[in-house]
């Protein structure tokens, strides 16, 4: 969440066909509903229970999924003919500027309960008060992508790779229950288990093909029409989609205190920038 995803898939509607892309509106948020969007995009679900045919026809999977998820897609490459092979990529965000990022956008955008108009309870809230918040916090803020990296597929069972459903979450940021994800009871009971999850957010993140950064964007989009001819014709990458536009000061010692929780997303990120400079470094020789 808030690493330039969003633009990346609206970037990705410019070189595919609308059904060639998970999760597609009107094929498989079949609705339209912001309900029906929200789930395909935030839950392993829909991903675990496509058709053949549907599967067949997908070229680009997105969402805010969990790496867990590159295994349900893999699957469907199971024994087929194809000599085509799934390519995995991710963005990564420096995690203070993303925490920031997120807690801006539930403080312009959180709806209320899905498909009602009531209040955002965060609007008027300062950031650090939003960043306090149980359930923005354990689900949203701390290491959010190494978690989203180390989690497995029997954890994934809810929303955001959590075990949580989104429905369980909208109640927490509406305020109707103020509680964090179960998850964070035991992904960050220790520094053992914060250590274990780190190696293995890093080791996936290894194995990931193509790895790129929201500061390093145009690079990931050059590596993408060199090695893969994605946008022929170019594509014109100014344009980022869902930003949040800063809105008040960020103190030094909140910076600070985002660094602190967030040491393991941290070294994930630099770990990625190295990544993405090697990769870089060797399409150059």
């Amino acid at each position: 969440m808030k690493t330039g995803g969003t633009s990346f898939a609206f970037h990705a509607q410019q070189h595919f066909a609308n059904d060639e892309i998970y999760p597609s509106p009107g094929v498989d948020t079949l609705d339209g509903s912001i309900d029906a969007r929200i789930l395909a995009y935030s839950t392993l679900q829909g991903l675990g229970s496509l058709s053949s045919a549907r599967r067949a026809a997908i070229r680009f999977y997105a969402g805010h999924f969990p790496f867990a998820a590159t295994a349900l897609v893999r699957e469907s490459f199971a024994g087929s003919t194809t000599s085509c092979a799934p390519i995995v990529l991710t963005l990564v965000r420096e995690p203070v500027a993303r925490t920031v990022s997120t807690l801006r956008h539930f403080q312009r955008l959180r709806p209320g309960s899905v498909g009602e108009a009531r209040a955002n309870r965060f609007a008027a809230s300062p950031l650090e008060a939003i960043y306090d918040d149980p359930a923005v916090h354990s689900t949203f803020v701390r290491d959010h992508q190494v978690r989203l990296y180390s989690t497995t597929l029997a954890d994934a069972t809810g929303a955001f790779g959590g075990p949580s459903p989104y429905h369980d979450i909208a109640a927490r940021l509406d305020g109707t229950e103020s509680s964090p994800d179960p998850l964070d009871a035991t992904w960050t009971a220790s520094e053992t288990a914060r250590q274990h999850a780190l190696a293995s957010a890093l080791a996936n993140l290894r194995a990931t093909d193509i790895v790129g950064t929201d500061d390093g964007y145009d690079r990931f989009v050059a590596e993408l029409r060199a090695a893969h001819g994605w946008w022929p014709r170019g594509i014109d990458t100014s344009a980022r989609a869902n930003a949040s536009q800063a809105s008040e000061p960020v103190a030094t010692s909140f910076r600070r205190r985002i660094e602190v929780d967030n040491a393991g997303d941290l070294e994930f990120y630099e770990t990625a920038r190295e990544l993405a400079a090697a990769r870089l470094a060797e399409s150059r020789r």
